[in-house]
């Protein structure tokens, strides 16, 4: 009768360990790998989520914006800066006429945007600051109603109007943010101007 062997000799107990630790190395990787891709998918979610909020900003405010006849009420703007009259701010309520700012800033050789409410409290502003996902130069331009691009509203052609769309352009002429302004385009008589 022959003896039964009972446990591993030591040369089966060392392969079962290296093959474990094989193995533990491939999962540790493997988990770190997608934790890696995780936290690149969370931020470009992040990046991208922010991006269309200040996109929305932007559209929601300009999409507001209301034709004024008297000049310090007018939508007036420059590839830098443009102002106007919105019923659609952003800090204060909607539906109340509010003069907003959107302005480009620059930082070195990239831009960044400027928001700015009046009358908004007692401080008399409020404002944010804006970085669109592009390091370049930023300016504003105005399309009229037959969809032509100015560098400065109001045009020779506008008579108290306010463009059909804004957008925010980079240097490489690359639409970054875009607005259309779907309200009535020509100014409403005010009631005073009713006889």
């Amino acid at each position: 009768m022959g003896r039964s062997h009972q446990g591993l000799t030591l040369l089966e107990l060392l392969v079962v360990l290296v093959l474990v630790s094989l193995l533990g190395t491939l999962l540790v990787q493997g988990v770190g790998f997608f934790l890696g891709r995780y936290e690149t998918v969370q931020r470009v979610q992040r990046e991208s989520m922010q991006a269309m909020l200040r996109q929305h900003w932007f559209a929601f405010t300009v999409r507001g914006m209301v034709p004024y006849r008297q000049p310090d009420r007018q939508f007036r703007g420059d590839s830098s800066s443009f102002r106007g009259i919105t019923i659609q701010p952003l800090v204060a309520p909607s539906g109340m006429p509010v003069d907003v700012r959107w302005a480009v800033e620059t930082e070195g050789a990239s831009g960044f945007v400027r928001y700015e409410e009046a009358g908004v409290s007692s401080n008399a502003a409020v404002g944010w600051t804006l970085r669109p996902s592009t390091g370049e130069s930023l300016s504003f331009q105005y399309a009229d109603e037959s969809g032509r691009w100015h560098e400065t509203w109001p045009s020779r052609e506008s008579r108290g109007r306010i463009p059909r769309m804004v957008r925010l352009i980079s240097a490489s002429d690359r639409t970054v943010w875009l607005a259309h302004l779907d309200l009535f385009p020509d100014p409403v008589l005010n009631y005073r101007e009713f006889d």
